[in-house]
């Protein structure tokens, strides 16, 4: 008798199915879940600012407020980065919590933070916008920054002892050409002028304001 080739595949054997199925059903639950899609998430340049901010025609709070959070979230808010803040006040021993937002504009284009607008009530029953200065609330907060199962846990500086400091007044500027923008808080000099000045409303510090 001439011998038979046989080709083709075996079929994969009885104990080794149940297992492939179980690990695939492992991986469509966390693609699911977030897990496998979560980033981590890098958080640097954290502060913590007492701002002074005059009457404006942007919508900012008027008043001492206090503006915190982070200027390099990476994932940005934009996509998917959350964050939130807590503190304890020192005066009622009460716990606060505050939403963090992205801000997402040119000059800081990783920013998440309070920002200073107006307080509002976020979905998740904590406000948002610029936190009213509070002397129980010039302690360390406690920065929480998420995006998917990832988590980001830091510390701002305390403000404690720290005031306010005046609006600039009575500034001249002397010189000819451009004016530069500047990069920084306008502050006053030694001798009441400014060696920069920008032309040009800042959207982060537009209530360094001068007055005359």
């Amino acid at each position: 008798m001439s011998p038979v080739l046989l080709t083709g595949t075996c079929p994969p054997s009885r104990r080794r199915a149940p297992l492939l199925a179980a690990v695939t059903a492992w991986v469509a639950l966390c693609a699911a879940s977030g897990g496998v899609a979560a980033a981590p998430i890098s958080v640097t340049n954290v502060f913590d600012i007492l701002d002074s901010v005059s009457v404006n025609d942007i919508g900012l709070v008027t008043g001492n407020v206090l503006f915190l959070g982070s200027n390099a979230v990476s994932p940005t808010g934009a996509n998917g980065t959350t964050g939130t803040a807590q503190t304890t006040n020192t005066l009622t021993n009460q716990i606060v919590n505050w939403n963090l937002g992205f801000r997402g504009d040119t000059a800081f284009p990783n920013q998440v933070s309070t920002g200073l607008g107006p307080v509002g009530l976020g979905a998740n029953g904590f406000p948002f916008g610029g936190v009213p200065d509070d002397p129980g609330l010039r302690g360390p907060w406690t920065l929480t920054f998420r995006n998917g199962t990832d988590t980001m846990v830091v510390t701002t500086p305390s403000l404690v002892g720290v005031t306010a400091l005046p609006f600039a007044s009575s500034v001249t500027i002397s010189g000819s050409g451009p004016i530069p923008r500047s990069t920084g808080p306008i502050l006053p000099g030694p001798t009441g002028s400014l060696s920069t000045l920008s032309t040009r409303t800042d959207r982060e510090r537009p209530e360094d304001s001068i007055t005359s």
